[in-house]
């Protein structure tokens, strides 16, 4: 039986998105994994669909209603355009509607609280 740690994990997946973004010639930010155990225990991840195959590591691209309730929730200004893009797509027309797909993805209202989504929404559904 093969038992890895955890810092094994974290050196291989380290290691994988060095040799995607070496091979692809494309920065190693490519990636952002800070948030990933974060959305695990705080969240319903959906499974996604297979997006790139690098060898051993599979890449995965969440559902866009997924994507827009995390983008809600974060409530960065740098996201606004993809929110509103978003929005459109999905016909996400309402503030209630907003609320109630970031409640299907994120439901710990604390959470929401704690990230400002009051205030995200009202600035998106004026």
């Amino acid at each position: 039986m093969i038992v890895e740690s955890r810092a094994d994990t974290d050196q291989t997946f380290k290691a994988a998105v060095w040799a995607v973004a070496n091979s692809n010639q494309i920065p190693v930010t490519w990636i952002n994994d800070l948030i990933g155990d974060f959305l695990r225990n705080a969240s319903i991840v959906p499974e996604g669909v297979l997006w790139r195959h690098y060898g051993m590591l599979e890449v995965y691209i969440p559902e866009a209603e997924y994507i827009l309730a995390l983008k809600l929730l974060a409530g960065r200004p740098k996201d606004r355009n993809d929110t509103q893009a978003l929005c459109q797509r999905l016909t996400v027309r309402t503030r209630h509607q907003a609320q109630q797909l970031v409640d299907r993805y994120i439901p710990n209202k604390q959470l929401q609280q704690l990230n400002n989504l009051d205030d995200t929404l009202s600035d998106v559904f004026p």
